[in-house]
């Protein structure tokens, strides 16, 4: 059985120079900074795979993962696992992650599908600074 193994571009840094915000410390009152509530983590794809089966016209499925929430400022991790339809076996399992909330928009794909047979991705998204912090997607793609 051929293993599929899928592979993770970031296109965009983790660190952006000059782009951190400052709480200004004037005005302030109390003793003591507070953490914000991390904004429930939202996630999409795109292209959008909708309900039904995505086709793969060669052996790459490229795809985005869209951060539409507020990106946590600790960056996020994604695990993706694939398994094949027909018998439910895991044919990979993948995690990354980024280090940075200015990540948004994180290029993925999947590799060496067989032609004929059917995989479900699913993506799954935790936050790194607050690990209940969790969204996932799932799809199915099959090369033609």
């Amino acid at each position: 059985m051929k293993r599929m193994q899928i592979y993770f571009l970031l296109v965009t840094s983790f660190y952006v120079l000059g782009s951190c915000k400052k709480d200004s410390g004037s005005g302030s009152s109390g003793g003591g900074s507070t953490t914000p509530t991390e904004q429930a983590l939202s996630i999409s794809l795109n292209p959008d795979p909708g309900t039904g089966v995505v086709a793969a016209l060669s052996a790459t499925y490229s795809f985005k993962l869209q951060i539409n929430s507020t990106a946590p400022t600790g960056g996020v991790k994604i695990d993706i696992t694939g398994v094949k339809d027909s018998d439910n076996t895991t044919q990979f399992s993948q995690t990354s992650q980024t280090s940075s909330g200015s990540v948004n928009s994180i290029d993925l794909s999947v590799q060496n599908l067989t032609p004929g047979i059917l995989y479900i991705i699913k993506v799954d998204v935790t936050s790194n600074t607050t690990l209940t912090n969790k969204a996932s997607t799932s799809f199915k793609v099959a090369r033609k």
